[in-house]
């Protein structure tokens, strides 16, 4: 998720490139259909600024489509926040086949996805985003993720019909990244290495 575009961009011209996060909880269902079950923001932003009108524009179109859409100067930071989410409850609820609100019962677990989430942040902000995520980020998104019930992520789903698992874009990209920048990510690290082992 985080290195896709930079894999990519030289085919095109990273001036030329707008990318998007979708801030929603959607799930496939059978072959053409996705499942739409709550929020629903999509942000967009340019891979190199270039031309704030052209991205307004397309926001406005987004908008007029009746789909919640903003437009960020920073998309590298939209993006790890996504991830700030994904890692956790991505990871967790597929490792354990539980869903979110069984997770953030308060105590020990609750804890760990905080603590996950924070190592994150700390990766994130070591990418030299244009303005940090506070770690008051991370207390938003339970709060958010509270809200959710017995919400099923992406992944969870996939571990229980034997697909194959998001591993690249969600663990190991930031993994890699944190690296680079001297972030050890150690719970993240382990979770990505126990998705691992109970798929193979």
């Amino acid at each position: 998720m985080v290195s896709a575009m930079k894999r990519h961009w030289h085919l095109f011209g990273g001036e030329r490139i707008i990318g998007g996060v979708a801030f929603l909880c959607s799930n496939r269902g059978a072959p053409g259909e996705v499942h739409h079950l709550g929020a629903g923001r999509v942000v967009l932003g340019e891979y190199q600024r270039m031309d704030r009108e052209r991205l307004d524009a397309l926001v406005t179109i987004f908008r007029n489509a009746g789909v919640d859409c903003r437009a960020t100067d920073d998309l590298m930071r939209a993006r790890w926040e996504k991830l700030v989410w994904n890692i956790p409850f991505n990871g967790l609820c597929a490792l354990l086949q539980q869903s979110v609100d069984l997770l953030l019962t308060p105590g020990p677990c609750r804890q760990l996805v905080r603590d996950l989430m924070l190592e994150v942040i700390a990766a994130a902000n070591a990418q030299g985003l244009l303005r940090p995520i506070p770690e008051s980020y991370a207390e938003s998104m339970l709060e958010f993720t509270d809200t959710m019930g017995d919400y099923k992520p992406s992944m969870q789903i996939d571990r229980a019909e034997g697909r194959q698992l998001e591993m690249a874009s969600i663990f190991g990209a930031p993994l890699e990244y944190g690296r680079k920048q001297g972030v050890a990510m150690p719970r993240v690290e382990m979770l990505a290495t126990l998705l691992a082992q109970a798929g193979s």
